[in-house]
């Protein structure tokens, strides 16, 4: 369960910092599904033939990356904040602190850890199935999948796989 408090550096009220990277990377996860529902949205339009929303999912898309750039941004120095509580500085993975945190912040890291490959997975297959299913020379629907280009005049900073090495 994501802490409403906790803003997007990871940050809550009287929480250990595996606590909030756990708290954190719940919340990523959320996120990405959000992507992957709006993706597997986008397809289905593409395949059943009705490109007059193509527009709106746009728009979707590109809020969705946004949330998940900041998400990871915090992930980050969540991240780091973890590693010098566990005085591992070197560390700079969700597996690699999963492997040294003590139970059960290790069980949660692991299982969050796998849950966000997962869908990161999803994202990338639906992305290539979008570019199958869309027509060649439909550039509005390529740009959508750029999910590093300007959004709506919005630039992301979000990377082509979300999740980033775990």
């Amino acid at each position: 369960m994501v802490n409403l408090r906790m803003n997007h550096q990871g940050d809550a009220p009287g929480e250990s910092p595996l606590d909030a990277l756990a708290m954190l990377l719940d919340l990523e996860l959320t996120a990405l599904r959000g992507l992957q529902y709006r993706l597997t949205v986008l397809r289905l339009m593409l395949i059943y033939g009705h490109p007059e929303f193509i527009h709106l999912a746009a728009s979707e898309l590109g809020e969705a990356s946004l949330s998940i750039s900041g998400v990871e941004g915090g992930r980050l120095q969540a991240l780091e904040r973890a590693a010098a509580e566990l005085q591992a500085p070197e560390v700079t993975t969700v597996s690699g602190l999963a492997a040294i945190a003590p139970e059960p912040h290790a069980a949660v890291l692991r299982r969050l850890g796998d849950e966000l490959a997962q869908v990161a997975r999803s994202i990338d297959a639906l992305r290539d199935g979008i570019r199958n299913a869309s027509e060649d020379g439909q550039r509005s629907v390529r740009d959508l999948l750029d999910l590093t280009s300007d959004v709506d005049g919005v630039p992301t900073s979000a990377q082509p796989s979300f999740v980033g090495e775990l």
